[in-house]
C-alpha cells in the first residue's frame, strides 16, 4: 500500500461502499427496546456478542464493573469487578464466549490494560497492554493500546496469550478498530492522525492526517474497505468533523459535519450503507444517522452515548450513556433484507491458523443438530474425530490440540477441518507449522 496523503475534502462518488437497497427511515425517534441503570458511572463500552443474544457494557471508575445483558429483554446475565479500575472499551470475541476488556488502572501514572475474559469461569486468563481493544473476525487476535502513558499498539494471540507485536504509535491512542477483512488495525491518535498497521507484520501501513484535532474515533466499514474517522479534542482547531477514507489509497471521500464539539464514538451498520455516531455539541450529547450513499443526515437525536453499536442483523442497536445507562433501541434505518439475515448465515472459522500448538474451531447452529466435526490430512485420510453427537442451537468452540486419535502430535503440513451438521458440510483448511 502507498502512504496515504491528506485528500481535498471534496466530496466524490463513494463507489462500492453502499451495495444495499437505499434506506428506509421510520419517522420519530428509535424506538427503544429496554433501558437498564445498574451502572453506577458513565458507560464506555457496549458491544453485541456474535449471535446478537447479549449485550456487553463496561463502566467508569467509580463503577469498575463490564456486565452481560440478555438483549432481548434486558435481564442481567453477568457482572463481573474490575474495582478499581476504569473501563474504557469491550468487544467480544468471535467463535468463542470470550471478552475483551480494556481498562486503566489505578496509581500514577495510570496505565492501559486489555484482559481477555472468561465469562463462564469469571476468570481473566490474560493481559497486555492498552484501554482500547477490538478483536480479528476469525477471533484469532486482540489489537490493544493506549490508556495513561501507554502508546503503543499491542498485538496479542488469544488462544494462549502470545505477544505478537508491541509497536510504538508515537502518539497517545485514543481508538483502535481491526479491519474485518483481517487486513489491517487502526489507530487513533492525539496527533491528529489515524494510522494503518498490518497485523501479520507489525510495520505501518499508511498514515492518514485526518483532522485538525485529535482523531478520538476509527471504524471500518463491514467490507474493510473504508475508514471512518471521527475528531475531537482540545486543539485551538476544534475540529469535531467525521470523514470517509478509502483505505486502500488514502481518498477522502465524504466529510460529515454536525457535532458540534466531539465525536466520542462510531460504527457502520452491518449492510454498509449507514454510519452511526455519537457526540457532543456543547453539554448535550448527540446520535446521529448518516446515509453514506449521499453523506446527508438521516436523523438526529439527544442521547449522550460514549460508546455504541449495531446488532449483527442491523435490526438495532445499543448505547451506553454518561449517566451510566445500557440502552437498546430499534435501528430507524430498516437494513437491506439481505443483510438482515447475516445472522442465519452459516459460521464455521479456525484461529489462530496457521497453527502451532493448537486452534480453536468455532460454529454456530441456527437450531439444535447431529454434529460432527473432524480433522483430515491433505490425502483425505481422518486424523481426529472431535465431535460427533448432538448440539443445541447456537454457537460453539472446540479446541484442537494438533494432536491425532492417538495423542500424537501431527506432522506439520496442510489438514481439513470438516463439519457437518446433517444438512451441510463445512470445510476449513488448517496449516499447521513446526
Amino acid at each position: 500500500m502507498n502512504p496515504m496523503r491528506t485528500a481535498n475534502p471534496t466530496i466524490i462518488g463513494l463507489g462500492l461502499l453502499v451495495l444495499s437497497a437505499p434506506a428506509v427511515l421510520a419517522e420519530g425517534p428509535p424506538t427503544i427496546l429496554w433501558q437498564r441503570d445498574d451502572h453506577s458511572a458513565s458507560v464506555r463500552g457496549i458491544d453485541f456478542t456474535e449471535d446478537g443474544t447479549r449485550i456487553i457494557s463496561g463502566a467508569g471508575p467509580t463503577d469498575s464493573s463490564f456486565r452481560l445483558w440478555s438483549a432481548a429483554d434486558g435481564s442481567p446475565a453477568g457482572v463481573f469487578s474490575l474495582a478499581p479500575h476504569g473501563i474504557h472499551s469491550v468487544a467480544a470475541v468471535p467463535g468463542s464466549d470470550l471478552i475483551a476488556v480494556g481498562y486503566v488502572v489505578s496509581g500514577y501514572p495510570p496505565g492501559g490494560v486489555a484482559g481477555v475474559w472468561d465469562p463462564e469461569l469469571g476468570t481473566e486468563l490474560f493481559t497486555a497492554g492498552g484501554c482500547f481493544v477490538d478483536v480479528s473476525s476469525d477471533g484469532a487476535i486482540l489489537a490493544s493500546g493506549g490508556g495513561g502513558v501507554n502508546r503503543h499498539l499491542d498485538l496479542t494471540r488469544i488462544v494462549d496469550g502470545v505477544e505478537l507485536h508491541s509497536i510504538y504509535t508515537g502518539s497517545y491512542i485514543l481508538d483502535v478498530a481491526y479491519s474485518p477483512d483481517g487486513s489491517r488495525v487502526a489507530t487513533a491518535g492525539s496527533d491528529n492522525a489515524a494510522r494503518l498497521w498490518d497485523p501479520v507484520t507489525g510495520q505501518p501501513d499508511g498514515v492518514i492526517a485526518a483532522h485538525d484535532d485529535d482523531v478520538s474515533a476509527v471504524a471500518f466499514s463491514p467490507d474493510g474497505m473504508y475508514l471512518a474517522t471521527g475528531a475531537g479534542g482540545h486543539d485551538p482547531a476544534d475540529d469535531s468533523s467525521i470523514k470517509i477514507w478509502r483505505v486502500e489509497d488514502g481518498e477522502l471521500l465524504r466529510t460529515l459535519e454536525g457535532h458540534g464539539d466531539w465525536v466520542y464514538a462510531l460504527a457502520f451498520s452491518p449492510d454498509g450503507g449507514t454510519l452511526l455516531s455519537s457526540g457532543r455539541t456543547g453539554s448535550q450529547g448527540v446520535l446521529k444517522f448518516w446515509d453514506l450513499a449521499d453523506g446527508g443526515l438521516i436523523q438526529s437525536y439527544d442521547a449522550s452515548a460514549l460508546d455504541l453499536g449495531y446488532s449483527p442483523d442491523g435490526t438495532s442497536f445499543a448505547y451506553g450513556s454518561a449517566f451510566g445507562d445500557v440502552v437498546h433501541a430499534v435501528n430507524p434505518v430498516t437494513p437491506s433484507a439481505a443483510d438482515a439475515l447475516a445472522a442465519d448465515r452459516p459460521v464455521f472459522r479456525a484461529a489462530p491458523n496457521p497453527l502451532r500448538a493448537g486452534t480453536r474451531l468455532s460454529f454456530r447452529l441456527s437450531e439444535a443438530a447431529g454434529v460432527r466435526l473432524s480433522v483430515h490430512d491433505a490425502s483425505g485420510r481422518r486424523v481426529a474425530t472431535l465431535l460427533d453427537g448432538a448440539h443445541a442451537a447456537g454457537a460453539h468452540v472446540i479446541l484442537w490440540d494438533a494432536r491425532n486419535a492417538s495423542g500424537a502430535r501431527v506432522a506439520p503440513g496442510v489438514y481439513f477441518a470438516s463439519l457437518s451438521d446433517g444438512v451441510q458440510l463445512m470445510t476449513r483448511k488448517l496449516v499447521v507449522l513446526r
